[in-house]
Order: structure tokens, then C-alpha cells, then sequence
């Protein structure tokens, strides 16, 4: 499926900030519904009534308007089943974690305040095995784990500028938003004394593995999934530029993954990459081309 982004990518840094503060934190903003409901998508829940959630419930109402949601039901119960399996190991059982199967060839995971995590399938397209999966999910699901007690003061901020949000629908359509998603996550009201991207990376990386190695899958899978786009060919770039813009790509942060990996007791536990598995839960959709 074509997404309606038409946006050149090297316009997307400008820009980013810009879908951050109007479009997605916002009640405002225009979007046109495209999902139905069905009961593997990300709902609201009426008992959540924390700001951090309120705001999770907002960017979500966003991205179920302006995304499909695949609903093959056997692939969204594999999706649930990997992150459930994950998400019992998170620090913070506070939040009520659900996932929701994005159709859009763009390769892109991403989470929201609230426990809301979102997977395309063209993210579930370019991974290999489960375990791969667990480890996009595991990382998304460690950097929703910092509590910011800052969230409410930021959605009264927000809130003054709710206009404007047809203007950035407009001019970034669906996979902008979700790309400015992936900035929401990580940096929601980010005072100044909070770590550096790069920092926070790192330390959802580190939350990840341990995820991992807990739940039984091999935590190499991290370091795996993380070379995938190094070594990625320059055609499949335009697809993942986005999502490597909310989660900084480099030789040292692999190396960091590796270290950290190092330090695991991986030796005494029997781990799964759970390939066969993946490749038959896959089935429904392995055949979607990218246009």
C-alpha cells in the first residue's frame, strides 16, 4: 500500500519538531479515519486517567485515523503473544501494554506514553525470526519505562496550539506523523536535565536485552536487528530513514549493545530465535509488495 507521505526526506529534520508539538499530542488535528475497530487494535480505556496515559490515548485516536490496521487475526494474536511475553518482564507494570499492526511498507516500530506500541508491516517484512521482533518490541517497550512528571504542564502547552493541526496533516500525511511518533516517546516534555538521545538509546538498549534474556529469547537478537539497517542496502534507506532518526544508528552504539551483551549470562539459558515459527506467522503477508 502507497503511504501518503510525499515529503523528501531531507526536509523531515526541519520539519520533525513541527508534527511533534501539532499533530500527534493533539485533539485538534485533522485526520481522516481509515481503521475499523476490531479487537487486536489499540483501544482506549476509560479507566486510564494518569496525563501520561491521557496523552498515549491522544496520539493514539491520531494513529488509528490515519493508519490502516491489519487485521488478519492469527498475525495480531503472534504480535500480542511476542509482546505480552515481553512486556511481563518491564519494570513499570503500571501501564496496560497493547500493540497494533500497522499496514504501511515503511519500516517503522514505535511506542507511545501509556503502554500503546505500534509495528508496521514493513518492519514485520525486513525482520528474520521472533526473536527480532521481541527485540523491536523490547526496545520500544524500554523507553516507555522513565516516569516524566512533566507530561501535564506539557499538554496544557500543547493544547494552546491545537489549530494548527490541520496544517501539518497536510503537509506530512500518515507515516510523518508516525515518524514524529517516534520523537513523542522519547523526548514528551524532555526537561533539560534528562539524558541525551543518544544516552537514552543506550539505555532502552540495555532494558532490552535484559527483556530478552528473561523472556528466553537470545538477546543477540538485539544486535542483530540493530546491524540490519548498517548493512542494509542504500534502496531500502527512504524505507527506515525514518525510524533511525527517533533511535541514533552508529558503530558505537552496536559496540555499546555488544559490551552490554557481554556482560549477560547467556551461557546457562536456553534461548529461542523462534525462525520457523516467525517464518509461518509471516505467511499472511510475506507476498505485500512496496511500491
Amino acid at each position: 500500500m502507497k503511504t501518503r507521505n510525499r515529503v523528501s526526506v531531507s526536509l523531515l529534520p526541519r520539519l520533525l519538531s513541527l508534527v511533534l508539538t501539532l499533530c500527534l499530542l493533539l485533539p485538534g488535528c485533522a485526520a481522516s479515519p481509515r481503521t475499523t475497530n476490531h479487537k487486536n487494535a489499540v483501544v482506549e480505556s476509560a479507566a486510564i486517567t494518569t496525563p501520561e496515559s491521557e496523552i498515549g490515548r491522544q496520539i493514539n485516536q491520531q494513529i488509528l485515523a490515519s493508519f490502516y490496521v491489519y487485521t488478519e487475526p492469527a498475525l495480531n494474536a503472534y504480535v500480542d503473544e511476542v509482546m505480552k511475553k515481553v512486556s511481563q518482564r518491564a519494570e513499570r507494570q503500571d501501564l496496560s501494554y497493547r500493540v497494533a499492526l500497522l499496514y504501511n511498507d515503511k519500516i517503522y516500530a514505535t511506542g507511545a506514553p501509556g503502554g500503546y506500541l505500534y509495528v508496521t508491516t514493513g518492519m514485520m517484512q525486513f525482520l528474520d525470526n521472533e526473536a527480532e521482533l521481541a527485540a523491536a518490541l523490547a526496545h520500544e517497550i524500554a523507553q516507555l519505562q522513565p516516569r516524566d512528571p512533566s507530561l501535564s504542564e506539557a499538554r496544557k502547552k500543547l493544547q494552546q496550539v491545537s489549530q494548527a493541526g490541520a496544517m501539518v496533516s497536510s503537509a506530512f500525511g500518515s507515516i510523518g506523523a508516525l515518524a514524529a511518533l517516534g520523537f513523542v516517546a522519547m523526548n514528551a516534555a524532555a526537561a533539560p536535565r534528562h539524558a541525551s538521545l543518544e544516552k537514552r538509546t543506550t539505555h532502552a538498549d540495555r532494558r532490552a536485552l535484559h527483556y530478552l534474556l528473561e523472556s528466553g529469547y537470545d538477546p543477540q537478537a538485539l544486535i542483530d536487528f540493530t546491524d540490519k539497517f548498517l548493512k542494509a542496502e542504500s534502496e531500502k534507506l527512504p524505507f527506515f530513514y525514518d525510524y533511525v532518526q527517533a533511535r541514533p544508528l552508529t558503530q558505537a552504539r552496536l559496540q555499546t549493545l555488544r559490551d552490554d551483551f557481554g556482560d549477560l549470562p547467556v551461557q546457562s539459558e536456553n534461548l529461542t530465535t523462534g525462525y520457523q515459527r516467525y517464518q509461518d506467522a509471516m505467511r499472511g503477508i510475506q507476498n505485500l509488495s512496496r511500491s
